[in-house]
């Protein structure tokens, strides 16, 4: 009688799943949408490039920007070259240009707020002291110290 107990549940567990409904799967479009959102929720924010305030200066394949406070504009001068040959070896210089800011906050004092651009290679071979210094500069670039 035991057995037959068991086989009539058994047969009553098997016939009720069979007729109970499957669960509802998501369509092929749910799981791409689905898909989608998780990675685009998921990816890093893509960062714009900080743009410095100031005022931007271009002239002679040289661009930069003058930080607010600093100064209004930079009036700009092509320098030659100047081979020193009855001075000192390092006032040497090859065509080189001159920035000099306007609007600089500090008027009237010993140095001008100049900035020069000089091509390296043509101011290495005019001048032996700027050369041994340019390369002593290179050393230090191509292994810098960590901070402490």
């Amino acid at each position: 009688m035991t057995k037959k107990w068991i086989g009539i549940v058994l047969a009553v567990f098997l016939l009720a799943a069979c007729g109970a409904p499957a669960p509802a799967q998501p369509g092929v479009e749910t799981v791409v949408a689905e898909t989608l959102v998780a990675m685009t929720s998921a990816a890093p924010p893509v960062e714009t490039p900080a743009v410095p305030e100031g005022v931007l200066v271009s002239a002679n394949s040289v661009n930069f920007v003058i930080s607010v406070g600093l100064g209004t504009s930079a009036n700009v001068e092509s320098l030659p070259e100047a081979i020193i040959t009855d001075g000192p070896a390092m006032a040497s210089a090859p065509a080189h240009t001159k920035f000099t800011l306007t609007g600089y906050p500090l008027q009237g004092k010993f140095f001008e707020p100049n900035i020069y651009v000089y091509p390296v290679a043509e101011y290495e071979a005019i001048n032996d002291s700027a050369a041994q210094n340019i390369q002593k500069l290179r050393a230090i670039l191509a292994s810098p110290k960590p901070r402490r």
